[in-house]
């Protein structure tokens, strides 16, 4: 988004643009939307500059005064744009103590929530591990499959000794 307003500001000080050049290297269909789109809000910035680029009026507060009843409502906003300045008051906030204490509250809160995310990764990425550990390829042997799986290895053994052949059958 910032890029499209450098390139909008950059492009508005240009005075022309060669817009047909521009049309002429670009060969997709959709590159040809983009740059009429560009083209689009490049005219609407010229239009703003140009409807803004003038002062506006001065206020007419004898006017104002004959249609306002309300008392000293003119008067009010004559004084405020007859300063020098001519900057608005700064607007000032009070936290009140509710807002303090619901806004530690809410840290609180927050702490513990990211305390408790934090277990629950490690106890994720902990049974990710395992399951990695057991992740059986192309290239596990026998070897890998009893390094991860021990009590495989016994009951293969056991079976032989026992000429439990056809036990895993069924």
């Amino acid at each position: 988004m910032q890029a499209r307003r450098n390139l909008i500001q950059a492009v508005s000080r240009r005075t022309n643009m060669d817009w047909a050049g521009l049309s002429s290297r670009i060969t997709s269909s959709a590159a040809q939307g983009q740059v009429n789109q560009l083209r689009a809000v490049i005219g609407e910035v010229e239009a703003m500059n140009s409807t803004f680029a003038s002062a506006p009026p001065a206020i007419d507060f004898a006017a104002y005064k004959k249609q306002i009843t309300s008392p000293n409502v003119v008067e009010a906003f004559e004084k405020l744009f007859s300063k020098d300045d001519k900057q608005l008051p700064p607007l000032a906030s009070q936290v009140t103590d509710f807002d303090t204490s619901n806004g530690s509250k809410l840290l609180d809160m927050a702490k513990a929530q990211v305390a408790e995310s934090e277990e629950r990764i490690a106890v994720l990425t902990k049974q990710i591990n395992v399951l990695k550990d057991k992740r059986l390829s192309r290239d596990t042997t026998p070897e890998d499959i009893f390094a991860a799986y021990p009590e495989m290895e016994k009951e293969i053994e056991q079976e032989i000794e026992e000429h439990a052949w056809q036990k895993d059958i069924a």
